[in-house]
């Protein structure tokens, strides 16, 4: 290891330092607030850079505000020099889709001059369909349309396909479907998207348009995710898209609030790696995952594995299984009081 990348890990405990220096294979960081996860992503990053002689180029950096990103970069500047920063993918899911939509769109037919719809002309769209249409308003709420349609497209679900899967006999559903239809050609003959189109067009083109998806599989080698629970359906498809040929470093806040069925999800989706990585608040009022115990069996010739997650919650045990693929488990933590272990398997 040179200086420089020594220097990175002066004033971490040896979790921290393990994250850091665990560049090889899919990890999963579950941290509570204030651990120094920021710290630990942005030291990785430049480890990487430095130790592992990744080009900045390689490496895409995903967080959930501008604000977060600004912050990134800088903290990589400073570390590594001004301009380092400049030279990574630094950015929300939605800005980097923006990127990718403007370089590749016009191949599933939407001009690369795209214009993107605030929530005020979305409204506007909305209502001019509902007269279109002699839709009530009174009955329909416009807003209540629009919501409809985006928790529609943050499921990654498009207006054809949100049609056939509504109840027909529902007049409520059938007017939501009529109504993402009227939308949805409205955007097009537009050339329009909206905020929640911006991630649903890129999977749909990385869909349509394989060599695209393969370009961006093969250039970003070290993919990192800050504040990975937040992630929605189409957020967390976008991720899995890019797991054959990169290594996925996610970050996780754990909070004292978090459930059974909180959890269970992060380890599903999960279920590529080879390792994970949580970490742990040493009160009593935060909930710790046990090292999950796994049996495989065969079904319909696909080998699975049943994980078990214990959560203790001040003496109170709560369990529930879960089938995944066979996966090997990294438990740690940032707490320095905590201590570090491996499964065999």
């Amino acid at each position: 290891m040179n200086e420089i990348a020594a220097d990175l890990l002066v004033g971490m405990n040896p979790e921290q330092a393990r994250a850091v220096k665990k560049t090889e294979g899919p990890l999963l960081i579950m941290a509570g607030a204030g651990s120094g996860k920021t710290r630990v992503l942005t030291h990785r990053i430049a480890y990487l850079i430095v130790e592992k002689n990744v080009y900045p180029s390689n490496i895409l950096a995903i967080t959930f505000t501008n604000k977060a990103a600004r912050e990134m970069r800088n903290r990589i500047d400073g570390l590594l020099g001004p301009g380092t920063g400049e030279r990574m993918w630094v950015s929300t899911f939605h800005s980097m889709c923006v990127r990718i939509l403007r370089r590749d769109i016009d191949r599933i037919g939407i001009a690369k001059s795209f214009s993107i719809l605030d929530g005020s002309d979305q409204l506007t769209v909305i209502k001019n369909v509902l007269k279109e249409r002699n839709i009530d308003p009174k009955q329909y709420d416009p807003r209540a349309m629009l919501g409809a349609i985006s928790s529609a497209k943050n499921e990654c679900i498009d207006a054809e396909n949100f049609k056939g899967q509504i109840n027909p006999h529902n007049p409520y559903e059938k007017t939501i479907a009529t109504v993402y239809e009227g939308y949805t050609k409205k955007l097009r003959q537009n050339q329009s998207l909206d905020f929640d189109d911006l991630i649903m067009m890129t999977l749909k083109l990385f869909e349509r348009v394989p060599e695209v998806l393969e370009f961006y599989q093969n250039k970003f080698q070290y993919i990192h995710v800050d504040e990975y629970q937040d992630t929605n359906n189409a957020q967390y498809r976008l991720v899995i898209c890019w797991h054959r040929n990169s290594e996925i470093y996610a970050l996780s806040v754990t909070q004292t609030s978090l459930s059974i069925d909180g959890v269970v999800p992060i380890l599903e989706i999960f279920f590529h790696s080879k390792k994970i990585i949580k970490t742990q608040q040493s009160s009593c009022l935060s909930k710790i995952i046990d090292r999950p115990k796994t049996s495989c069996e065969q079904q319909t010739m696909l080998s699975k594995t049943t994980v078990v997650v214990t959560i203790r919650n001040c003496g109170q045990i709560t369990q529930k299984a879960i089938q995944l693929p066979s996966t090997r488990l990294l438990t740690s933590g940032m707490n320095p009081n905590l201590s570090y272990k491996e499964s065999s398997s």
